[in-house]
């Protein structure tokens, strides 16, 4: 079982430790947002090249919260700011080691979706070894996370 810190609603845990909830997930944020806007979207690679220089401080990136899920911490939402973060510690392990993230109850809406939403545990996808460990960016079909 991982080792985590609880404060609150707020936990401490290593980054290595928290699971991706989805099998893939596409590279660039704000995916929705950006059908009304022109403006250049920020891509999981970029936003781990700004955390590794400094550029964008840890606590400048928003929060995304983690939910405990058969003895695992996984991503409940925020999937590509883990996966930036995970980079990050690749490169600079000493740097990046532990986010203090809210926790969100593993609910209806992380097994089995609601209206318009599909369920977001869906690392199964990936095959009965994955648990979260990795998730495949659609665009690259590059899996993040697996060593």
């Amino acid at each position: 079982a991982p080792v985590f810190q609880a404060i609150g609603n707020m936990v401490n845990l290593p980054i290595a430790e928290v699971r991706f909830a989805h099998d893939s997930q596409r590279e660039h944020f704000g995916h929705l947002a950006s059908q009304q806007s022109t403006a250049p979207r920020r891509s999981v690679l970029q936003l781990a090249v700004e955390l590794m220089m400094g550029m964008t401080l840890p606590d400048q990136v928003p929060t995304f919260r983690v939910c405990l899920h058969e003895g695992r911490w996984y991503s409940y939402s925020g999937n590509r700011r883990l996966a930036a973060f995970r980079l990050a510690g690749r490169f600079a392990p000493d740097r990046f080691t532990r986010l203090m993230l809210p926790v969100a109850q593993a609910d209806d809406a992380f097994f089995r979706g609601t209206v318009g939403h599909q369920q977001k545990l869906t690392t199964a996808r990936n095959g009965a070894d994955c648990f979260g460990r990795w998730l495949v960016i659609l665009e690259t079909g590059e899996a993040g996370g697996r060593a």
